[in-house]
Formats: C-alpha cells, structure tokens, sequence
C-alpha cells in the first residue's frame, strides 16, 4: 500500500496588503489542499504555521522560510509543497542551501503535484533556473517600484518612504501637508526652554519623548525641508521634500549654534570656575589649556594631558587672573570705541556685500526651484485632463528639467562660494548689550571689580562665538620664547591683537581712561575705590544694576 504522506505547504505573499485582502493566500491554500488531496496524502494541523506574508525581493526572505527548514530535521511532515517555485524562493542562493537541508533531511519536494527528486541533477538545475529568473524579475520590480516612489517624491512632493515627520500631518487624497498644532506648541516651548538653558533631558521627559528623539526634532525636523533616502544598489539617492515649519530659521539657527556651544565653553564647571575655560589654546600644538588651581588658589592654565604636556615644547603654565585682565582690558577698549568698532567689522567682512549678493542671488534661485516645481505639478494635471499631446507635454517636462538642473548647479556653486568667505554672523543685540556694559565700565571703573563671575563670562563668549576662516575655535592662543609668554586674541571683532603677559598696570590704565583722579597703583579689576570727582544718579545705578542682570539673563 502507498505511503500516505505528510504535507507542509508554503504559502507565502510578498505584501502586508496581499496577506490582509487574503485574495493570494486563499488561492494557494485552495489549490494546495487539492492537490494533496489528488495525492492522497493530509497536512497535519501544526503544519499550517508556514502561510503568510513575507518580503518576495531577494535578501528579504524571513522567518518561516527558516522555521520550515529547522524544523525539517524535527519528523514533522515528509514533504515540502508550493504553489509554484516563486513561492519556494526568490534568492538563488538561499534556495540551493535550503534544497540542501531539506535533501539531508530526506524531505520530498513538490510544485502543485510534481515531484522534483532533489537528488537528481536535472531536477535541481530546473529549479535553481525557475529561482534565477524568479529572482531577475524580482530584483527589476524592485528598482521599478523605487524609480516610482523617487518620481512621486520629487514631483508631487508626496510621502513614499519613512515615518512622516514630527507634527505634520499628509493628507492623501488632497496631497497636501499640515501642521498637528498640539506638536508645534510643544516644540515650540521646547526650544524656547532650551536656548534659555535647560537640560534636553528634563525637556525630553516632560513631553514624553526620547531625549535624542527631542534632539533630532529640534536639530533636523523643525524646517521647511524634509530630506528621504532611497537606496538604489550600493548608492543612496536623497529627495528634499517640502513640508510646513514648526520653527522660525532664526530660532532653528540659534539652537544649532547652542549646541555647538555646549561642546566648547558652556559645558558645567566641576568645582572650580575658570574665565577662559575652553577659550585659551596652545599656540604651539594648538590644544585646548585647561584650568587648574594652586591649594594657595591661584588659578592657572596648562595642558590637560600628560601625553600633550611631555610631548608639547610649552611647559610654562599660565597665570589665570593676568591672561583675565589683558583680554578684558582689549574687549572694554574695543567695544567702548564705536570707530574702532568699525573698522574691525570692516575687516572681519572684507567681502560683506559680495557675501550679501550672494545670499540674494542664492534666495531668488530656490523661489524659482518652487515655482517650476509648481509647472510641472500643473502640467501633469492638465496633461492627465488630455488638453496636451504626451509628445508637447514631454518637451516641456525635458525644458522644466534642464532649467532645473541648471539651477541646483548654481546653488551648489554659491553654497561652495559661501562657505569660502567664512562670514561670521554678528548679534546686533549683543554687540549693543556688550557697549552698554562696556561704557558704564568706563564711566566708572570700579565697578569692573564689581562685576561677577557670569557677567564677564558673558562677554567673552559672546567676544569669542564663532571660529575662524580655517575652521578653528575663535579664543586666545598662547605662545613661550624662553621665559616671555605672548597672546593673540581672535576674536569676533578682534583678528591678532596681541601682548605679552602681564601686561602692565600703566597699559591697563591708559587702555581703561584711568586718569589723575584715581589713587596711583590703581587697579579697577581687585580696587573697588571710586574716583573722587561726579558723583553718580541713582537712575544711572539702577541702569547699570538692569543691564547687569540682563546680561547674565539672556546668556543663560
């Protein structure tokens, strides 16, 4: 009598849509069951496990592909059916392993109610065929359905890959974007509660979101532009689509620029507070100095590493609170100056104006980016109402194009131009706050010993936001001959002033306006003594008092 034998069908769909429509699945299981039937033969009830929905593009295959041949060595069934030998497998090479396993394993092989013997040469050339032109046909429907989904993409600006980015919305049927309001309140008292100082992580956890979640929204998410990967072989092609914003550019830049701040001089001090923490380099091997100090506590500043400090030629440390007063004296005698003011503007944008027609020229060419995408959208919409020929319709598509290209060319052009100048932008509102403090120091000294730790930490950072045109950390580099040690201050408005430490208190006077009516051996950074002439209003006091307290505000 025949052996009646024991089926496990692989019935498999390549989409989430197919295995919910059930249309494919049904098919096969039909035809299998009747099949077997034909065969007189069953499928046991745990055999069953092996039907549903798995990726059909080669390298996809998944998980009950590899239950099925696991469990081939277990005496589960004697025998492996498919509809047709596409749903075997559509990757050559994991099919001749798993015919491998199944051969070991003594499993019969079926496609509907052929049998193919997996020992017999010609039998598995047949099948190793069928898979190589099964995985052909895949692999073209595969770079077809990403052409697709890139042209819909740049064209009609609609979704076809990801996640929809934070707090917008995509209407399918109207193809258009929106904003989810509650989402852009949120980010929106996010990113205000940031640049005042507070921590991501607080923030994170108060929105329930995940602290690098909060830092890809505010940093990548929040603009006009989405940008979405597609992979096309080994190479990644990106489409910038356009969406609605949450957050100013204005705002999207001042985070930007927070962060990059939080990696150099606004990180927390441990125990003690350095002036220069982050600012002063090496002018030798270009290192950051860090600041240590003496258990009679004076403050200096050295090289952090060992490894820098034996194998750099400067060994001299250098003195905190002299290399603090000559960079403060050079900031109050540059910025109480409005000419001098200037004119270092003047040379720290030497190329402003060609810099400013290239912003102009850069903006008009993105407007007309959008409005030949806006061409092509209406030009596909009236070809599709049939009031174009495809020949016309094609021309004019191939005339949008070329222009397009054109265009992104020159932007790129100008965008290289740009990063060239190396342009530092400059606050307005910090360069005034920075005068205001600046001149009241002068119409009274003294009060510069008043001043608190924050207030000139301020300044300074403020005097030293940027880098220079080769890529460097804007500060104070020191440099040793012998026994001398010499400074140079670069600055947002201060390109290579230099000095010699420490600078004397006859040049601090002068570069202060510390004249006779001041005590002789006057120091306005340690004396507190008040020159003896104009005594001052209380209004005045209590303005100095406000922009104090503004300063140290708006820098937190």
């Amino acid at each position: 009598m025949k052996k009646q034998l024991r089926f496990a069908p692989l019935i498999r769909v390549s989409t989430e849509k197919q295995e919910k429509q059930g249309e494919s699945l049904n098919i096969q299981t039909d035809r299998i069951k009747e099949y077997v039937k034909s065969l007189g033969s069953t499928i046991p009830k745990h055999c069953w496990k092996y039907t549903g929905q798995e990726h059909a593009t080669p390298n996809y295959e998944r998980k009950m592909f590899d239950q099925l041949l696991e469990d081939s060595g277990k005496g589960l069934f004697d025998a492996v059916i498919v509809y047709d030998v596409s749903r075997w497998s559509r990757d050559n090479l994991k099919s001749k392993k798993g015919l491998n396993i199944l051969r070991e394993n003594d499993i019969r092989f079926f496609v509907g109610t052929s049998e193919y013997d997996l020992h017999k040469p010609e039998h598995k050339s047949f099948i190793g065929m069928s898979t190589e032109m099964n995985e052909f046909f895949a692999d073209i429907q595969n770079v077809k359905s990403i052409d697709g989904k890139i042209a819909k993409a740049k064209d009609k600006n609609y979704p076809t890959c990801g996640k929809l980015p934070y707090g917008r919305k995509f209407d399918k049927k109207t193809g258009t974007w929106s904003i989810i309001p509650k989402a852009k309140e949120d980010i929106e008292w996010a990113s205000e509660q940031y640049l005042k100082g507070k921590s991501r992580k607080d923030l994170a956890k108060k929105l329930d979101m995940g602290s690098y979640n909060l830092w890809k929204v505010l940093t990548q998410r929040c603009g006009d532009t989405w940008k979405i990967s597609f992979k096309t072989g080994k190479v990644y092609k990106t489409i910038d689509m356009k969406i609605p914003r949450l957050l100013p550019q204005k705002t999207i830049d001042a985070i930007h620029k927070k962060i990059e701040a939080n990696k150099t001089y606004t990180h927390g001090f441990k125990k003690n507070k350095y002036l220069l923490s982050r600012m002063i380099f090496c002018g030798h091997c270009g290192h950051a100095l860090c600041g240590y100090t003496k258990p009679n506590g004076k403050q200096y500043y050295r090289h952090a590493d060992k490894h820098y400090r034996q194998q750099c030629t400067a060994k001299k440390h250098v003195p905190g609170d002299d290399m603090a007063k000559a960079v403060l004296t050079h900031l109050f005698y540059m910025y109480r100056d409005d000419v001098k003011i200037e004119e270092a503007i003047s040379n720290a944008f030497p190329n402003k104006e060609k810099y400013q027609e290239l912003k102009t020229e850069n903006e008009k060419y993105k407007k007309e980016l959008i409005s030949i995408k806006s061409a092509k959208d209406r030009l596909i919409k009236t070809f599709s109402n049939g009031l174009f020929t495809e020949e016309e319709a094609g021309k004019t598509i191939s005339d949008l194009r070329e222009r397009e290209s054109i265009l992104n060319n020159d932007i790129e052009k100008i965008r290289l131009q740009l990063e060239q100048m190396q342009v530092q932008e400059i606050d307005d509102d910090d360069l005034d706050l920075i005068r205001r403090v600046t001149q009241m120091s002068y119409d009274n000294p003294s009060r510069l010993s008043r001043m608190t730790f924050e207030d000139k930490r301020g300044i300074l950072q403020r005097a030293f936001d940027g880098k220079t045109p080769e890529g460097k950390r804007l500060g104070v580099s020191i440099e040793q001959k012998a026994d001398t040690l010499s400074y140079s201050i670069m600055g947002v408005l201060h390109q290579g002033v230099k000095g010699k430490l420490p600078m004397s208190l006859f040049e601090m006077q002068q570069a202060l306006g510390i004249d006779s009516s001041y005590p002789e051996g006057y120091d306005p950074f340690t004396t507190t003594v008040p020159k003896k002439k104009k005594k001052k209003s209380l209004n005045t006091q209590g303005k100095h008092s406000t922009d104090q307290h503004y300063l140290c505000r708006k820098h937190h």
